[in-house]
C-alpha cells in the first residue's frame, strides 16, 4: 500500500490472503520488498452504528443515539483518545458499520524500519525511535 491510502475496501482484508479480520498484517507489496504499512482490524457483531453517527464517532463525549438509548455505559471518550494516539504516530483509523450486524475498525500505521532493518516506532515528533529518519 501507499502511505495515506486506505488499507482496503471495507469487508476486504488488506493483508495476506487467508488472514482473518482482526489478525495484524502488512499491506500487500512487491515480493522481496518490505511493506509500507502495518494494520490491525477489530470487528464485532454488536448493534452497529447508524450511518449518521459515523462522522461524529471520534468526537470527545459523543455517543451514538442507539447506544445512548440502551443501558450500555460509557463516556464517549474512548474513540477520541484512540484517534489522537493513532494520529500522533502518523496512523489512520477507519470505521465501517452496519446496523444490526456490527462494526469494524481498521488502524493503519507506517511500517518504520531502523537503520539496522529492525522495526522502529516513530516518536510523536516525527523521528524514528532509533534516531533514523522514517522512510
Amino acid at each position: 500500500g501507499t502511505p495515506g491510502q486506505s488499507p482496503g475496501t471495507p469487508g476486504q482484508s488488506p493483508g495476506t490472503p487467508g488472514q482473518s479480520p482482526g489478525t495484524p498484517g502488512q499491506s500487500p507489496g512487491v515480493p522481496g520488498q518490505r511493506s509500507e504499512q502495518v494494520w490491525v482490524r477489530v470487528a464485532d457483531t454488536g448493534v452497529g452504528i447508524p450511518p449518521e453517527a459515523l462522522p461524529h464517532l471520534f468526537e470527545e463525549f459523543y455517543r451514538a443515539p442507539n447506544v445512548r438509548a440502551s443501558e450500555i455505559a460509557g463516556t464517549g471518550l474512548g474513540l477520541a483518545i484512540v484517534k489522537d494516539l493513532v494520529e500522533r504516530y502518523q496512523g489512520q483509523i477507519e470505521v465501517s458499520s452496519e446496523l444490526g450486524k456490527g462494526t469494524t475498525f481498521t488502524v493503519t500505521f507506517p511500517n518504520y524500519r531502523g537503520s539496522d532493518g529492525t522495526c522502529a516506532s516513530p516518536d510523536p515528533a516525527g523521528q524514528a525511535a532509533d534516531g533514523a529518519s522514517p522512510e
